[in-house]
């Protein structure tokens, strides 16, 4: 029962958001058993890491979307909760097709101006980029102003949550495409990262900033969830999660520092 309409609030927030969260994950099985027959690299690694990364990334990111949106009162849904939940797809479908695109050809998706056209739609990728991560934003303050479904420490996270993934997922991936990438020093190749999500183990990388700004989203809820069924006092339990959400953000800039001043995360 439980697990069922755990199920159910991914389709009751958001039906589209719910279909094509899922379709990007279920496409990362796919690219996953290309990885295994291809052989071909890019930065040291498969021409496949890259999409499969941010098909998981943008499909729990979708999902995660309409999670949230099932609290939204069915009366007091209109017009912003459908313009952002398919300003959501379709930026997500094309940045993720872009780089599945460029992937499977063997090219580099970001940062690559070797031809005018590739220059054109890496910029169209970062407005996409930036207009996805504003729809967290979005939602947070539509749940913020609309939902009166949930109360306590678990609302104020899930709130807290969106609008620090917006604010500082775009502000994270600011700072990478101001540096010119994601590196602060020279690597040589990805081959030298941590397995799968590629930070670098040898300079600085701004990677884990954004990501754990990208995930802030679905890590400030559940902490807020867990303080809610630990029975934690009203007001404490709110001052909980805001120092928690606090420390997130001094997280989040903290990585963004280490990376700026060429350190990894986790060196050799």
């Amino acid at each position: 029962m439980t697990k069922t309409f755990f199920l159910a609030r991914f389709w009751r927030g958001h039906r589209a958001l719910t279909v094509f969260g899922i379709a990007l994950l279920c496409l990362a099985i796919p690219s996953l058993a290309a990885s295994l027959v291809d052989h071909r690299q890019l930065a040291g690694v498969s021409v496949w890491i890259k999409p499969i990364k941010f098909m998981l990334s943008t499909g729990l990111f979708l999902l995660t979307l309409a999670y949230f949106a099932a609290d939204l009162p069915a009366g007091r849904r209109g017009w912003q909760l459908e313009a952002l939940a398919w300003t959501a797809i379709i930026t997500s479908l094309f940045e993720v097709g872009y780089i599945t695109w460029q992937g499977a050809h063997g090219l580099e998706s970001h940062f690559n101006g070797t031809s005018q056209t590739t220059a054109n739609l890496y910029r169209a990728m970062g407005v996409a980029a930036l207009l996805l991560t504003a729809t967290s934003f979005w939602l947070g303050c539509l749940i913020a102003r609309r939902s009166d479904r949930l109360k306590g420490p678990y609302r104020r996270a899930i709130v807290l949550g969106l609008i620090i993934t917006g604010i500082a997922g775009i502000g994270s991936g600011a700072a990478i495409a101001a540096n010119l990438g994601h590196w602060v020093g020279d690597p040589g190749s990805d081959i030298v990262g941590i397995p799968l999500l590629g930070w670098s183990r040898v300079v600085g990388d701004l990677r884990p900033g954004h990501f754990l700004a990208i995930h802030a989203m679905q890590i400030l809820p559940v902490f807020g969830a867990a303080v809610e069924l630990a029975g934690a006092q009203s007001f404490w339990a709110r001052r909980m999660v805001d120092v928690f959400a606090l420390a997130l953000v001094a997280g989040i800039i903290g990585l963004i520092v280490l990376g700026y001043k060429g350190l990894p995360l986790f060196p050799y």
